[in-house]
């Protein structure tokens, strides 16, 4: 059960949010109590700035009514800590939101995060900004997918036939995906006591809307990070391999691409096709050694 983290509520924070005055807030309490029929004593924005100082505290009907008119729980107005199993919940059902098979490439994520979280990523999905989004950093499907693979890899085989099934089984994508959510949680159980500790550290995960497009590309980092440690301890030449192509290839053929325009012209009046051929076999002869270094490793 949840702990009080104190003894003053989280009610005018709730109510801020809304942006209602004390008295707007009475307002909504009393037509709420008409509208139901409730038996319960109408109140003032006096006893509402009394629950707000803590003075006195709201009895549970009246928590939940509360809640009922500000569109949040009671245990986020009591102010409650969530214990390490209701956090761990409050992560799984957001991955389970957020796990998608069949939808990897830039539009689908646009249309995930669009249904699914528009108001904490508006900014993302605005059309002006997304050539600057690297949409890799918030697919949370393909880096679990990865993780699982990696560490727990007949329970990854599982959970693709799994999900292939379903797919086949139904038609329309929403009852599929409502599907592929009721069988995610025992994969996540596998590993959420740990990811569920480091997300709080950075983002409390008892706070309201904890979660935002930062939260979601931790998760992506956190899973790739764990995957490419793993990597390097199962296999130390992995880091070389790593290193080596960046400096040999990736950023040789970068190098190659400033030479020229956008229309293949070179950019300098010295830059010779004897120059262009080097770099070219230089980049050839990197990437046939990094495919034996490749083949050894495997």
């Amino acid at each position: 059960m949840a702990q009080s983290s104190n003894h003053v509520s989280r009610l005018k924070t709730q109510r801020l949010k809304k942006g209602y005055t004390q008295k707007q807030l009475a307002t909504l309490f009393n037509s709420y109590i008409d509208k139901n029929h409730l038996k319960i004593k109408h109140t003032s924005f006096t006893t509402i700035s009394r629950w707000e100082s803590g003075v006195i505290e709201p009895k549970d009907r009246v928590l939940n009514i509360l809640a009922a008119v500000l569109d949040t729980r009671p245990d986020r107005i009591r102010g409650y800590e969530l214990t390490l199993k209701e956090k761990e919940k409050e992560l799984k059902d957001l991955l389970g939101r957020l796990y998608s098979p069949y939808m990897h490439d830039e539009e689908d994520l646009k249309v995930l995060y669009d249904n699914e979280f528009y108001d904490d990523f508006a900014d993302l999905l605005d059309t002006s900004a997304n050539d600057y989004v690297e949409w890799r950093d918030f697919d949370v499907t393909r880096s679990l997918d990865d993780y699982l693979t990696l560490f727990y890899p007949d329970k990854a085989k599982l959970l693709d036939a799994t999900t292939s099934k379903l797919f086949d089984k139904f038609e329309d994508f929403d009852q599929f995906q409502k599907a592929v959510v009721s069988i995610l949680p025992q994969y996540l159980n596998l590993f959420i006591s740990k990811l569920t500790k480091d997300v709080d550290k950075e983002f409390p995960i008892n706070h309201d809307h904890w979660f935002n497009s930062d939260t979601i590309s931790f998760l992506v980092k956190w899973f790739n990070e764990q995957v490419n440690q793993e990597r390097n301890r199962r296999h130390p030449e992995y880091k070389k391999m790593e290193n080596f192509y960046t400096h040999n290839i990736d950023f040789p053929l970068m190098d190659l691409q400033t030479m020229f325009d956008s229309e293949g012209h070179p950019l300098k009046e010295n830059l010779t096709e004897y120059d262009i051929q080097k770099k070219i076999a230089s980049i050839k002869s990197s990437l046939d050694q990094y495919g034996s270094m490749l083949i050894k490793m495997l």
